[in-house]
């Protein structure tokens, strides 16, 4: 058995030197290269220089000059790309020109409440004296109903040249008949006129009702207006107007 090991070992030795004298001797053979074909093949520098004017084994040098048929056809074939148009830029928000905003107009001012109808079967109108040129017209009509009373409806104006007040919520009238007093408030806008002539300013008005046979006693109405100030000189806290409303 120990004689078979060694026969094995001996053969693999012998085995082993046999390949190892092969390839010395392949080595050696490979080796005997002329020093000039070495110098002109890697430059000296043991790397073989670039030759681009050496033809490669298919005939054709590295840098193949020659146009590809292919790649001509190609582009002649291949429509040119239209330039895309240019896109409007957009515009700069901060470059557009500030607009004014446009003025809100007034509102246009409404006009006062119109004088009432005075159209009735009795009227009558009467006024102040002041003793200046300003003055309160009183004017009334009383209209039958037909339960047999009266609606009497006033209109109150201010007769004078040109004139500036403020608006009153005090004036007042007071009526007195057989039955008793009464009073009624109203109110008066701002008067702003500026005229060279006299003329009449509607101020506001009342509404009442009274008996058939108040009517015909006859009532005495007064009609206060709240002025606070003055005109031409002369100091009118209140402007009064007095007189009757009857049926006569």
């Amino acid at each position: 058995m120990k004689t078979i090991k060694l026969l094995i070992v001996l053969l693999l030795t012998a085995s082993m030197l046999f390949s190892l004298a092969a390839c010395g001797s392949k080595n050696g053979s490979d080796g005997k290269t002329d020093p000039n074909e070495q110098s002109e093949n890697t430059d000296g520098k043991g790397e073989p220089e670039h030759n681009p004017d050496r033809e490669s084994d298919s005939g054709k040098s590295d840098k193949d000059t020659t146009p590809d048929k292919d790649s001509d056809q190609k582009k002649e074939t291949e429509p040119e790309k239209e330039p895309e148009p240019d896109k409007e830029s957009e515009e700069d928000p901060e470059n557009e020109p500030e607009t004014e905003p446009e003025e809100e107009s007034e509102p246009e001012k409404e006009d006062a409440d119109p004088a009432p109808d005075l159209s009735g079967d009795y009227s009558g109108s009467f006024s102040s004296a002041t003793g200046t040129s300003l003055d309160l017209i009183v004017r009334w009509a009383a209209e039958r109903e037909s339960d047999g009373s009266y609606t009497v409806t006033l209109a109150y104006y201010i007769d004078s040249y040109s004139l500036e007040a403020g608006g009153r919520d005090s004036n007042k009238l007071t009526v007195t008949t057989s039955s008793g007093t009464s009073e009624y408030y109203f109110s008066s806008d701002d008067i702003e006129k500026n005229t060279d002539e006299k003329a009449e300013t509607y101020i506001g008005g009342s509404s009442l009702r009274l008996s058939a046979e108040e009517l015909a006693a006859g009532a005495d109405a007064s009609v206060s207006w709240d002025f606070r100030g003055s005109y031409t000189g002369v100091e009118l806290p209140t402007v009064t107007a007095s007189g009757v409303i009857g049926a006569y």
